[in-house]
């Protein structure tokens, strides 16, 4: 086994949970969120039990409460929850994540035990990181640190704008840093709002960020900038700004009270300028930043401030769009299926402290390592129980084991005592990116990459489901086993003949079909033609050695009895000074005869079943086609052919199985696929009805048909393309329910991989396609003869739009009574 764990170091991401309409509950969030590292990335969560009027979308009704609540823990994936309500419901409180109280972040400090709060890093360590970066020496092009004094008037808006530092904390931090940065204090923040938001000034909210790197996950979204139109006197709009904010989208909060400020509309001004940006490959097109309209403005005020500004593009701009869009709908981030659309899905922020471990040859697959805080911190924090996140991602090959890459998004108990090998207890948890370690300075966290199967069985049984490998699953598990993980030696449809053949199968040794009548019988070859059918095989590879070195062949000799006069082959720990005829049983002296015989082969162990040991090539063969394709970014949990039963359903099967997760141009996706795979034979309506069972029970899965035969039937074509058509129905982030992939001889059996093991047209029309997702609608041009399937979904949307503009006609025509 060989390999590496990837760590990547963050902030803690905290979660504030507050009584919907309590300003001093979002003061308290937000100074909170102002005094962590990292914490302006923290949502504040209203709990909400009732959704409000305001929340109803343009005639639609509000989401229900829970629904909102749950998506904004989805969206945001906090490690901590900070409950500054009375009470937390069952469905919060039951997610397996940290529950705080405010007061017991800062309580080292308030007692005088630490200057460090217990949860987090601090923004006390946060400034000695910018002493020790910009003030220390005197730097050529300083930058300014301000406090500014949060004004009266709309309080709320510019704590959440500026950042507000708890006074608790204010007296420290004049005491100890007030000479050494230089701190200037600003008690006029209107008057040029321009100045102190420019890049060199660091105010609470900047400070924050000091030393994280943004790793999009929604590269897709262009113009993603925006000004956020609101109404600062409204708590909910505070909240609404905050939340965008942590999205990682850059963010300008433009209260309506204060449309009239010069500072304010220069500072807009000057926003907007900065982010019109033209694209490269085309200057005549350009994005841009949006103008979003709060729940509590309408689009009439916001439209005439927007004019109001006078923006126009010079005469000479190639581009002749204005500098900015109006949304009239806020970005719906708590719903999984919209988050993507708006541009709503939040980024990761990472430190530059990340780690790489070489994983050795290791048979119990264990590793111990360090763990890694930021340079900034505070070692030997002695009263902090977690500093920061360790994000620890595996990518592990040549494993004789399939081990665990890709963990579900959501889990229950079975999957965390799947994974209790890597030492999960009360400071790790399963994280959107993978393992999450939280860490205290100097940590050893002793690791165990879990095997694929066994996170897996755990997530089906998490599911209701029990999980077990089939007989088929076993054989195949055993010969990945035998190859040492590397199951590719085996990706040759001559080898496969050869293997066949030798195992008693309708096949000559070159692969010809045989008479079907015949009793398949085990044949033993002369090692000189096998070893000239592998030749023939591949001439770049020196596919006999290979064979001998993961033990597909044993040696022995084949020879002629004396008394019967048929021949027989003799393993060399059957060979002695006598040999037993396996035919007539009668006895003979080696010497005079066996000297006479030829060195020959057959099959071992796993190797020597027929019919293509059950099916298990095909699978094994399949699996390495989609790593070859998914490359470094797709990162897979495996598992071989098996059975699975609940009570009160009907068993579930399926040749193999896996977890995935990737990220495709910045945007990370997941989910689960499940494939039925076929070595020469045709699918049968039994595999249909299993992969349509499949596909009802688990939305969004990959429905994966794989075959060794170069093309599909015309009856597997009918009976594949209404499964194909009932999966690409739109489900949730731009996804279709149940995308169907399929994988022939082309695929399967090319070391290149798809695009480039397909025809010169084929390999042309799709040499953009990244990602398993548009794999799958790849595979159903070429194979099926479908079309895209943002083709269906924009003719769909057509029908839909057609309906509606009739009834809207009919409904203006109707007579009135």
């Amino acid at each position: 086994m060989l390999g590496s764990a990837e760590i990547k170091t963050r902030p803690l991401r905290f979660a504030f949970i507050v009584e919907p309409g309590s300003a001093d509950q979002v003061r308290a969030a937000i100074r909170l969120g102002s005094t962590l590292w990292g914490g302006v990335f923290s949502p504040i969560v209203p709990l909400f039990r009732r959704m409000p009027a305001t929340w109803r979308d343009h005639g639609r009704p509000a989401p229900p409460a829970k629904a909102v609540v749950e998506g904004y823990l989805d969206a945001f994936d906090p490690d901590v929850l900070v409950q500054f309500t009375s009470h937390l419901p069952a469905y919060v409180s039951t997610t397996g994540r940290h529950v705080l109280k405010p007061e017991d972040i800062w309580e080292p400090l308030r007692k005088g035990n630490s200057r460090n709060p217990a949860y987090g890093i601090g923004l006390l360590e946060v400034l000695d990181g910018v002493f020790e970066e910009h003030f220390k020496y005197r730097a050529k092009y300083p930058v300014r640190v301000v406090l500014p004094a949060i004004p009266s008037s709309l309080s709320l808006y510019w704590s959440a704008l500026l950042g507000d530092i708890d006074p608790d904390l204010v007296p420290t931090v004049e005491a100890q840093y007030e000479k050494p940065l230089e701190i200037e204090t600003l008690n006029e923040v209107q008057d040029d709002l321009a100045k102190l938001l420019a890049p060199d000034v660091l105010f609470p909210r900047r400070l924050v960020q000091y030393g994280l790197r943004r790793e999009r996950r929604n590269s897709a979204a262009r113009g993603e900038s925006c000004v956020f139109f609101m109404d600062a006197s409204k708590v909910g709009d505070i909240v609404d700004f905050w939340n965008l904010r942590a999205l990682g989208r850059p963010v300008l909060g433009v209260p309506k009270q204060l449309i009239r400020n010069n500072s304010v509309r220069t500072l807009v001004t000057e926003f907007l300028r900065s982010h019109r940006r033209h694209w490269r490959h085309d200057p005549t097109s350009c994005d841009m930043a949006s103008f979003i309209r709060s729940r509590h403005s309408t689009m009439k005020e916001m439209q005439a401030f927007a004019e109001s500004l006078g923006l126009k593009p010079p005469e000479e701009d190639p581009c002749k769009d204005g500098y900015f869009t109006m949304q009239s709908w806020y970005p719906r981030m708590w719903d999984s299926w919209a988050r993507d659309k708006d541009a709503a899905i939040p980024d990761d922020f990472y430190s530059d402290d990340d780690k790489t471990i070489e994983v050795g040859d290791t048979e119990d697959r264990s590793l111990r390592v360090t763990t890694v805080v930021p340079a900034f911190a505070d070692s030997h924090g002695l009263y902090s129980h977690v500093q920061c996140a360790n994000e620890i991602t595996f990518s592990v090959f040549g494993a004789s084991d399939y081990l665990a890459e890709a963990f579900p998004a959501s889990y229950g108990q079975w999957v965390l005592r799947a994974i209790g090998g890597i030492g999960l207890g009360e400071n790790w948890r399963l994280g959107r990116n993978g393992v999450v370690k939280m860490v205290r300075d100097g940590d050893l966290a002793f690791l165990k990459i879990p095997q694929a199967e066994d996170v897996l069985f755990a997530w089906l049984r998490d599911e209701g489901w029990t999980a077990e490998l089939s007989t088929p699953g076993l054989l195949a598990k055993q010969i990945r086993r035998q190859c040492e993980g590397q199951a590719g030696v085996l990706m040759n449809a001559k080898v496969l003949s050869l293997l066949e053949h030798m195992n008693g199968g309708n096949v000559t040794a070159d692969g010809k079909p045989m008479d079907r009548d015949k009793l398949p019988v085990e044949r033993s070859l002369p090692v000189e033609q096998v070893r000239s059918l592998l030749k023939k095989a591949d001439k770049r590879l020196d596919l006999h050695a290979r064979l001998l070195e993961k033990g597909v062949f044993r040696l022995g000799v084949r020879a002629q009895c004396p008394s019967c006069h048929r021949r027989s082959w003799f393993s060399l720990d059957d060979v002695k000074e006598r040999v037993t005829c396996q035919k007539c049983l009668s006895s003979f002296p080696a010497a005079g005869t066996l000297d006479r015989s030829t060195w020959a082969y057959k099959t071992t162990g796993p190797f020597s079943v027929p019919n293509h040991a059950d099916g298990a090539y095909s699978v094994l063969l399949a699996l390495e086609c989609l790593g070859r394709f998914g490359g470094a970014s797709l990162r897979t949990t495996r598992t071989l052919s098996f059975t699975a039963k609940k009570p009160g359903e009907d068993e579930l099967e399926a040749d193999f199985a896996f977890l995935w997760s990737e990220s495709v141009y910045g945007e990370r996706r997941d989910g689960i696929a499940f494939g039925e795979s076929k070595t020469y034979g045709p699918f049968l309506q039994k595999d249909f009805r299993r992969m349509r069972q499949l596909a009802r029970k688990f939305p969004g899965s990959i429905l994966i048909f794989s075959t060794l035969r170069e093309t599909l039937t015309s009856s597997e074509k009918r009976a594949l393309i209404p499964i194909a058509r009932a999966g690409r129905k739109p489900w949730k982030s731009n996804r279709p329910l149940n995308p169907v992939l399929v994988l022939t001889a082309r695929e399967i059996l090319s070391w290149h991989g798809p695009p480039y093991c397909w025809q010169e047209d084929e390999k042309a029309r799709f040499q953009h396609m990244h990602g398993l997702l548009a794999l799958c609608d790849a595979s159903q041009q070429i194979s099926l003869g479908l079309p895209p399937w943002q083709h269906d979904w924009q003719q769909q949307w057509e029908r839909k739009r057609a309906k509606f503009l009739q009834r809207k006609a009919g409904t203006a025509k109707a007579p009135k009574h």
